[in-house]
């Protein structure tokens, strides 16, 4: 990310001041009491490094060294498939974790169709489908992800999409059938719910 960095002066505003900023020891562009320089983290994941400013002026010199640590921009990772179809009364848990930025702080909100469900509040949220008619029903669920140790940290979200279908059933018309020797009979079941596309006969 990019970092912003400013040094307030406080009297000497009749002298002419000189900045060094650098990172690490790494010289940073720039004269200015304001520095913006790009945070890398390297290789590793929370890697500590020092911001330093030298101010100069007429043979006085004030330094400032300020750290802070450097985390990867997180993302959400789905655990559970993202595109669902499931079947009335069929139990199914959608999961999720966050990979990169800080290891703690994290809260979580849980939405279905754009309302917030109560007390869901954790990487996981299970739901109980529901369909008794013949046409599907698709909702959408959402889990928002937020670090609230950082006042700036950014909002994450992922999305998930159910089709629910109707309980499958075949009915066979006349079950019980007579018929005689020699006699040809078409017996045409009646298949009801489910996904028609993913049937076979």
């Amino acid at each position: 990310d990019e970092i912003v960095a400013e040094f307030t002066q406080v009297g000497g505003d009749n002298y002419q001041w000189n900045y060094l900023w650098s990172n690490d020891m790494t010289p940073l562009t720039g004269n200015e009491q304001r520095c913006v320089f790009l945070a890398t983290r390297g290789e590793k994941e929370g890697r500590s490094s020092v911001l330093e400013m030298q101010a100069s002026c007429d043979g006085f010199s004030y330094t400032m060294n300020h750290p802070f640590t450097v985390w990867s921009v997180p993302s959400i990772q789905s655990v559970s498939s993202e595109n669902i179809e499931l079947y009335h009364n069929q139990i199914y848990q959608f999961e999720i974790q966050v990979e990169g930025g800080l290891p703690s702080g994290w809260s979580y909100e849980w939405y279905l169709d754009d309302i917030k469900i109560p007390n869901a509040n954790t990487t996981s949220y299970s739901v109980r489908a529901h369909n008794t008619e013949n046409e599907p029903k698709v909702h959408t669920y959402k889990v928002v992800a937020r670090n609230v140790t950082n006042e700036k940290s950014r909002q994450f979200e992922k999305i998930f999409k159910t089709t629910v279908w109707k309980t499958p059933s075949v009915l066979i018309n006349d079950k019980y059938i007579q018929i005689g020797e020699g006699e040809n009979i078409v017996i045409e079941p009646i298949v009801s719910g489910g996904n028609p596309l993913t049937w076979s006969y």
